[in-house]
């Protein structure tokens, strides 16, 4: 983490980030990898940790069509009626435990199975993905299982909690098979540098990154084709 901080001959004071030094720059050093951190196919029921509200449970029945990873589903819904019509308004979530981003670097990705089947209405039957308690994504209707990938861009904070909420908002046309989610899998990116794994960021090669790289970075700003262009976008 870093910024850059200039004083002209008169006193004045400049810096980059303007915001500096409440904003700075990263540099990430060492080679990004994919950890997947949270991974669900509901085969021995709710998770140990997770809540569940409302219609969800774990079920073998009125499973949709097509592949996903096979077996029990999460599903809101009855499954001996294999819809979620049970004369009254209905509504619940489907929860993970707290899970700690702590070590982890830039966006997740969230990729799921997901089967909706409803009276498809913008204002009834919401199918919705929540972030930390907040609305992040809607469900499109899909008779069939469906891959959904989501970036999960900007998430604050040193943690995530990730919620599938349904919600009637009335008891009427509720005669549908409801919301199946299965394959869960969260994926994080983690730094890795060691002494198998070369570093551009160790521009000097003396095997550490330190202050004599980034002072190489600096003193090589604006060039083409040079050692210190750590990211290979062809300028440092």
């Amino acid at each position: 983490v870093f910024y850059f901080e200039a004083t002209s001959d008169q006193g004045s004071v400049v810096y980059s980030p303007y915001s500096a030094p409440l904003n700075n720059y990263d540099i990430f050093v060492g080679t990004i990898t994919q950890e997947i951190i949270m991974q669900e196919s509901f085969e021995d029921g709710i998770p140990i940790g997770w809540s569940a509200s409302g219609l969800w449970n774990v079920t073998t029945s009125c499973l949709p069509s097509g592949d996903c990873d096979g077996g029990a589903a999460a599903y809101f819904g009855v499954p001996a009626s294999c819809t979620f019509d049970n004369g009254n308004t209905v509504a619940g979530g489907l929860t993970t435990p707290v899970i700690s981003l702590d070590g982890y670097i830039g966006d997740l990705i969230l990729s799921f199975c997901s089967a909706v089947e409803t009276e498809n209405s913008n204002i009834y039957d919401l199918t919705d993905l929540y972030i930390n308690g907040s609305l992040y994504a809607s469900l499109d209707e899909s008779t069939d299982w469906e891959q959904v990938e989501i970036a999960l861009t900007n998430i604050t904070g040193d943690s995530i909690q990730i919620e599938w909420r349904f919600d009637s908002l009335d008891s009427l046309y509720n005669a549908y098979r409801g919301w199946h989610i299965d394959g869960i899998q969260l994926i994080a990116q983690t730094l890795d540098c060691n002494d198998e794994i070369e570093c551009s960021e160790d521009v000097n090669g003396d095997g550490t990154v330190d202050v004599s790289d980034l002072l190489a970075v600096i003193d090589q700003w604006g060039l083409t084709n040079s050692p210190a262009d750590v990211n290979n976008d062809g300028i440092v």
